[in-house]
């Protein structure tokens, strides 16, 4: 069960189905309660031994005595599906920046280095573009200024992708659009006192090329522009620019170069 929770932890994998607790042990802990089993019955029922259930109520124990004890609490005990980023009509993840934004961006912090998620028809000018054939996630980034708009259904793993490259040194500033998911582990891990937090008001229009004419590009959740790197002064200028809210990053540095390389190795 230890290596269960270190993979389910990053792979941000949760059980739907159980009551809420803060390890999964208190979860099962709790379905049993609400059953009014004890361990005994809860062990008879699952094929197990009462010592097993004890160690699993405590987060100890083998896969096989948790599916067996799961598979008896209850049927619709399932990985939770994770969140998507739906619109209506056309292909769900291309959803092009508005000029205007794109212009608020290059007016506040320059012109833009690198594109590393684009696709054609985007409205992103950038000095190099990576296109999903070449993958973003895995190649090397450059430059001073990343902008990433990325399919939104995979936004955790592009933040964590834009840290990195910020973090590595692979550009100076990165600034990433994504849906305002502030109780994802890459937010909180990748984010949070780390970078400049701007969140947009309402919903903001996007392009969408695939869509039938006349359907709405707006966005069904708020949206959030996450800034690495960026100074004070340029991420004061887009947050006035967007009439957005700022969430800043931790002011208290120790060399900047110190605190990328420790924040990566983290």
């Amino acid at each position: 069960m230890s290596n269960f929770h270190l993979v389910a932890s990053a792979v941000e994998m949760r059980i739907a189905g159980l009551p809420s607790g803060k390890t999964l042990g208190d979860r099962i802990k709790l379905a049993r309660k609400r059953r009014r089993w004890t361990q005994a019955t809860l062990a008879a029922r699952s094929g197990v031994s009462v010592p097993t259930i004890r160690n699993l109520e405590r987060n100890v124990g083998q896969i096989g005595s948790l599916q067996a004890a799961l598979a008896v609490l209850g049927r619709d005990i399932r990985r939770r599906k994770n969140e998507q980023a739906c619109w209506e009509g056309g292909r769900r993840d291309v959803r092009f920046t508005p000029r205007w934004l794109l212009d608020e961006i290059v007016s506040a912090l320059g012109p833009i280095s690198l594109d590393p998620c684009s696709a054609e028809g985007s409205h992103v000018q950038a000095a190099r573009y990576i296109f999903e054939e070449e993958d973003g996630l895995k190649t090397r980034w450059s430059g001073q200024l990343a902008f990433c708009n990325p399919p939104f259904s995979q936004a955790g793993k592009w933040l964590d992708r834009c840290y990195r490259a910020w973090a590595e040194n692979e550009v100076d500033v990165v600034v990433a659009l994504v849906p305002v998911r502030t109780s994802t582990r890459v937010f909180h891990d990748r984010c949070a006192g780390i970078a400049d937090v701007l969140f947009l008001p309402g919903r903001p229009d996007f392009m969408n090329p695939f869509a039938p004419p006349g359907t709405s590009g707006q966005t069904p959740f708020g949206v959030m522009a996450i800034c690495w790197g960026a100074t004070p002064d340029a991420v004061r200028l887009l947050s006035a620019r967007l009439g957005a809210r700022h969430m800043p990053r931790d002011r208290v540095e120790t060399g900047l170069a110190s605190q990328k390389h420790s924040l990566c190795r983290a």
